[in-house]
C-alpha cells in the first residue's frame, strides 16, 4: 500500500514537470514570436524615416526673426560725467646759479699792443755805409735769418725747462746780431723782446714775443728770399 502511494506521488510529480515544461515551451515561442515582430517594426520604421528625409519639404522657411531693440537704460541715457583732472602740482624755480665770469688777463692789453705795434721796414743801410755792396749786405741778412731760427728753436726749449734767464741771454744776443745788420722791423722787435725779459717773467706775454719774432723773420725771408 505505502509502494503505490510512492509511485502515484512520483507520478504526480512527473505530470506536474511536465505541463511546466509544456507551459514554458508556449511561453519561449510567444516571446520569440513578439521579438520578431518587434524587429519587423524597427526595420519599418527606419525605411519610412529614410524616404522622408530624401523627400524635399514645400515648406518655406520661417522669416528670421528681427531683434527687437532694446531700450535704454536711465543710466545710458545719462549724459557721461567730465573726469575731474588733478592739477599738476607746481614746482618751484629752481635757482639758477650764475656762470663764472672768465677772470680777465690784467696783461691782455700789453699782449694786444705786441701783436699789433707797427715797426718801421727793416733795413740794412748800415752795412751799405760801412762799404758794401748791395749783394753782400743781402747776405749778411740771410745769415742773420739763420741764426735768428736757431734762436728762436733755442728760446722755445728754455720755455719749456722754465728757464727764463736763458731767454733773456738769448734775445740780447740776437738783438746785438740784429742791430749789426740792421735798423727798424726785427730790430726794433727783440730791443722790445729783450727789455721785458730783464724784468718780465709773464708766459704769456714772451709767448706773444715769440709770435711776432716768428712772423718778422718770415717776413725778412720772403723779402730777400731772391738772395738765398
Amino acid at each position: 500500500m505505502f509502494n503505490l502511494m510512492i509511485v502515484g506521488a512520483i507520478a504526480l510529480i512527473l505530470i506536474l514537470l511536465v505541463g511546466l515544461l509544456v507551459i514554458i515551451l508556449k511561453e519561449y515561442r510567444r516571446g520569440d514570436e513578439e521579438f520578431d515582430d518587434f524587429i519587423k517594426q524597427t526595420s519599418s520604421d527606419l525605411s519610412s524615416e529614410t524616404e522622408s528625409s530624401h523627400t524635399p519639404s514645400n515648406q518655406e522657411p520661417s522669416p528670421t526673426e528681427q531683434p527687437t531693440p532694446q531700450k535704454q537704460t536711465s543710466d545710458d541715457a545719462k549724459p557721461s560725467e567730465p573726469i575731474s583732472v588733478i592739477p599738476a602740482m607746481e614746482t618751484e624755480p629752481k635757482e639758477q646759479i650764475p656762470e663764472p665770469t672768465p677772470t680777465p688777463n690784467p696783461n691782455q692789453e700789453l699782449i694786444h699792443s705786441i701783436e699789433t705795434k707797427e715797426y718801421a721796414a727793416f733795413k740794412h743801410d748800415r752795412l751799405i755805409e760801412m762799404g758794401l755792396s748791395h749783394e753782400e749786405a743781402d747776405e749778411f741778412v740771410i745769415e742773420l735769418v739763420h741764426q735768428l731760427e736757431e734762436a728762436v728753436d733755442q728760446i722755445e726749449t728754455a720755455l719749456l725747462h722754465n728757464e727764463l734767464s736763458k731767454v733773456e741771454h738769448i734775445t740780447h744776443g740776437i738783438k746785438g746780431a740784429a742791430s749789426n745788420v740792421g735798423t727798424g722791423g726785427v730790430t726794433d722787435l727783440l730791443v722790445d723782446y729783450n727789455t721785458y725779459m730783464k724784468s718780465g717773467r709773464d708766459i704769456t706775454i714772451i709767448q706773444a714775443y715769440q709770435k711776432r719774432l716768428k712772423e718778422c723773420i718770415s717776413d725778412l725771408k720772403v723779402e730777400f728770399s731772391q738772395v738765398a
